[in-house]
């Protein structure tokens, strides 16, 4: 989880990766990012696991950068 402990919402994943909020919920749908599906359009995201999925995407070459994120240490 974050260092606070709480979990993010898609508003902060997508600022986070430095998307739209949309592009989460795809994700979210085709079950290519970690998170916790409450219901419909209530999800949640653990940062460090998203994270590690993030860092496996970078290792394919898929990602270009890591993202910075002002608050949160590594």
């Amino acid at each position: 989880m974050n260092p606070d402990g709480r979990l993010l919402t898609v508003r902060e994943i997508a600022d986070y990766l430095r998307v739209n909020p949309m592009t989460v919920y795809k994700w979210t749908s085709q079950g290519r990012i970690p998170c916790i599906k409450f219901s419909g359009r209530c999800v949640r995201f653990e940062l460090e696991k998203v994270k590690r999925w993030f860092k496996t995407m970078e290792q394919k070459g898929r990602a270009t950068r890591q993202v910075p994120v002002e608050g949160w240490s590594e």
